[in-house]
């Protein structure tokens, strides 16, 4: 019998296991409290020499919050170097707004995002 449950339990630790090796990096859901018709930015770590690039993932909620600008900005001049990018929105109304990133690389259409970054927005 323990022979048999030992076998049962090698048997769905052997299936699971390439679903969790799967599993994306993700930047845990962190919260942004701003005031209407005001500016907030978010930070993340990229390196455009590897052709990925932070893209939204779905639409804004406009009567939330809008894109204002997105930089670039290297952490030194050497070829490879990684960098940061930041994200500029600004405040319309009150209300919730979610802020999906996907890291990608925009040619690679079927292929999942190498890292995500979740945000909820309150506008108060």
């Amino acid at each position: 019998m323990r022979g048999i449950s030992t076998f049962i339990a090698a048997a769905v630790i052997w299936a699971i296991a390439p679903a969790a090796a799967q599993q994306l990096p993700t930047v845990a859901c962190r919260p942004i409290v701003a005031h209407v018709e005001s500016f907030f930015t978010i930070t993340v770590p990229a390196n455009r020499t590897t052709g990925y690039d932070w893209v939204l993932e779905d639409p804004l909620n406009a009567a939330v919050v809008r894109l204002r600008s997105k930089a670039y900005v290297p952490s030194s001049g050497l070829p490879g170097a990684p960098g940061l990018e930041t994200w500029t929105f600004s405040t319309y109304g009150r209300g919730r707004a979610l802020i999906s990133l996907k890291y990608v690389r925009p040619w690679e259409k079927t292929a999942p995002p190498a890292k995500e970054a979740l945000y909820v927005v309150a506008v108060r």
